[in-house]
């Protein structure tokens, strides 16, 4: 008997069963379920960093793009990221491209499970209709990575932009008295006054300008009027006061009664405009009335001395 014819002998036998039988019994099988497979992908998200509140038409803004890999698997293939614009929260690829640096955004691929970011500047439009506005960030704009989650790469913010101002200066004199209210003054007489004022536009003043103290007979600054006294001021920053003490003299002589102090800031040309362009020319007179009466005069002022006298008794050997 071979060894083959041995085995299989012994097999039935332990079975009990005869191998013809065997042949023809059914076989059955007992088949448990397998675990879910799970499959490895890539899954890019992002957040939009430091994004101003507020800009202008035509300004270059700066935000840190970042990019995170919430997939398993890296990335291998270099993808990219682009900025639209829009005036409404469904920013698509039919709104407005905007130009950034560097241009393109590209990146050379990101691991599973990790981040990266990017400084980018991004060029807004030139002109537009000031509001608000939605700044979309698209995460592979171009379709390079299979993801798991293709709805998740536009990151959206908002900024308020509006129409630039073209910067100004404006000169304004202070309203602070010049001199003691409730006193007469006194025609000829020395007196020192302040002199305020502040430039409260949002430009420096470089140049020089003139600031004048007249004497007026009206509130209205022109030729007619008596000068007092001048200072010369080289320059202004924005936001800054200026104040300083100026003594001025009256004259000898004028109109009695009611008159004005007047502070004319860059008074040079004042009737048209100044020596300085400025956004409102409207505020650089301050006036003050005073009054000067007839009968104070500086100075000596004579006037008759009465002596009132009583008759003397006669005196012997004296002729009165």
């Amino acid at each position: 008997m071979s060894l083959l014819r041995k085995l299989r002998r012994n097999f039935f036998r332990s079975d009990l069963v005869s191998p013809k039988e065997q042949r023809r019994k059914p076989c059955s099988m007992k088949l448990e379920a397998l675990e879910p497979r799970v499959l490895l992908s890539s899954d890019l998200y992002g957040g939009l960093l430091n994004l101003p509140v507020e800009a202008e038409w035509n300004d270059t803004i700066s935000v840190n793009a970042l990019l995170c890999n919430g997939g398993d698997t890296d990335i291998s293939e270099t993808f990219d990221v682009v900025f639209r614009i829009s005036d409404d929260a469904t920013v698509d690829g039919s709104d407005t491209l905007l130009t950034t640096t560097p241009s393109p955004v590209n990146i050379a691929g990101l691991t599973a499970d990790n981040s990266t970011s990017q400084a980018v500047s991004i060029d807004l439009p030139a002109s537009g209709t000031d509001g608000t506005f939605y700044l979309g960030m698209f995460i592979d704009d171009g379709a390079a990575v299979t993801e798991s989650n293709e709805t998740n790469n536009i990151v959206i913010g908002t900024i308020d932009i509006s129409t630039a101002t073209t910067p100004v200066v404006d000169l304004e004199a202070g309203q602070e008295d010049l001199l003691p209210t409730g006193v007469d003054l006194v025609w000829g007489q020395q007196y020192e006054i302040p002199v305020d004022l502040e430039n409260i536009g949002d430009t420096d003043v470089t140049a020089p300008f003139t600031v004048s103290v007249v004497l007026s007979v009206d509130t209205t600054y022109d030729g007619g009027d008596s000068l007092l006294g001048e200072i010369t001021i080289p320059g202004l920053p924005e936001g800054m006061d200026y104040c300083s003490d100026l003594t001025i003299t009256l004259p000898a002589s004028g109109t009695n009664g009611t008159n004005y102090v007047l502070l004319a800031v860059d008074s040079v040309s004042f009737d048209t405009g100044g020596e300085i362009t400025e956004d409102d020319e409207g505020n650089n007179l301050y006036s003050q009335t005073v009054n000067i009466p007839a009968s104070l005069q500086a100075g000596i002022d004579l006037v008759p001395l009465f002596i009132d006298m009583e008759p003397l008794d006669d005196m012997d050997g004296m002729n009165l």
